[in-house]
């Protein structure tokens, strides 16, 4: 068995603690020493002495909170691993939380003790390569290394990342096809379910035939040469808007936003799946995020053909931007025009960049209280 591992768990909620204690006890494959403390300042006073191993961080304590614990943990100890609970649920949040120095993100209420350990010994393997690829670029900028050696160390550490990605994707299989294994049995007592029973039941198949998707595009991901051109293939507008919005459906519903599509001018786009996937769902999420509050939310999708360029416009009736305070902005890392609404000012940054990646470009007209609309032109 390997070593026991020591984890500093700041954390103020007793309960939450215990939680955590228990977890970790339970795993068999290691063992853990935790030491637990409910404040920042008395945590940081354990770090200092430089015995820990990994640090298990809220981020709402008594005398630290937000980001800027991250970024004090970070001060202290640099190399040391974090993973960060909280009980907000929010993708934009997370990306912002491993920006400021992370390893890791779990959302409390949905951690087991499997998943708990998995992640710890992620975050650890993440650090130790990220501390590798730090040293490389050191010496790199000292320049004491020749170019063919400094070649060599990059080749190394790009082919370890990809074994990394390769590696987690791989042991995600088996999960998922357990996943799979145990919807296909549950198949055959479908007409013992309610109605709503069945409902959830297709919905558990969708969401797992699309992991186990995810899981082979990233392990075939890993397999591309260098230099390959980007896979563009033809999608079907209906097919990919159908998919987020399941994805999405309960947000949806709880908005009670409207959503109009008509892809009759232009029903197919050539483009990549992932890409166009992700741009989709970050166009819908802030319509929806950035709905107001004065009438009902309403979306409309339209797809044409402008001067034989195809297009795909995503029109919504709610809060708008300020164009001309805030238009250069826009696309900017970190920018939110609407604080009431969640959100950490991602979407639009992530949407720009895969457009600039792809050659595509996007268009916006925008009036306050009157509502946004977002064009692409592939």
């Amino acid at each position: 068995m390997p070593e026991p591992l020591h984890i500093l768990l700041i954390e103020d909620n007793i309960a939450d603690a215990r939680y955590i204690e228990i977890l970790l006890q339970n795993v068999v494959s290691q063992k853990y020493h935790i030491e637990h403390k409910n404040n920042f300042t008395e945590g940081l006073a354990i770090l200092e002495k430089g015995k820990t191993d990994l640090l298990l961080l809220d981020l709402s304590l008594p005398d630290s909170y937000g980001l800027e614990t991250i970024e004090n943990a970070n001060k202290v100890v640099p190399d040391l691993p974090i993973i960060v609970l909280t009980g907000r649920n929010d993708e934009d949040f997370a990306v912002e939380v491993v920006k400021t120095g992370a390893q890791d993100y779990l959302v409390k209420g949905e951690i087991t003790g499997p998943l708990l350990s998995r992640s710890i010994r992620y975050a650890i393997r993440r650090k130790e390569m990220e501390s590798d690829l730090k040293n490389i670029n050191r010496r790199l900028e000292e320049s004491e290394l020749s170019l063919s050696s400094n070649n060599a160390d990059l080749l190394r550490a790009n082919k370890a990342l990809d074994r990394f990605v390769y590696i987690i994707s791989h042991e995600l299989k088996k999960p998922v096809a357990n996943i799979i294994g145990l919807l296909s049995i549950l198949d055959s007592e479908t007409a013992r379910l309610s109605k709503r029973g069945n409902e959830i039941y297709e919905k558990l198949k969708f969401s797992a035939a699309q992991l186990k998707k995810m899981i082979g595009d990233l392990l075939a991901e890993t397999k591309k040469d260098d230099g390959k051109e980007i896979n563009f293939e033809m999608i079907d507008l209906a097919n990919i808007f159908e998919e987020v919005m399941i994805g999405m459906e309960q947000f949806i519903l709880e908005s009670k936003a409207k959503i109009y599509l008509d892809f009759s001018r232009m029903p197919m786009v050539p483009y990549p799946y992932q890409d166009l996937r992700s741009i989709v769902s970050n166009l819908l999420s802030n319509a929806i995020k950035h709905r107001s509050s004065n009438r009902k939310s309403e979306i409309h999708v339209q797809s044409d053909v402008e001067d034989g360029v195809r297009t795909l416009c995503v029109t919504d009736n709610g809060k708008g931007i300020d164009i001309a305070r805030n238009g250069d902005l826009l696309f900017k890392k970190y920018q939110r025009f609407n604080p009431e609404s969640e959100g950490t000012g991602l979407g639009l940054w992530i949407v720009k960049e895969i457009l600039d990646k792809n050659g595509s470009k996007i268009e916006v007209e925008s009036h306050v209280d009157k509502g946004s609309m977002f064009k692409i032109f592939f």
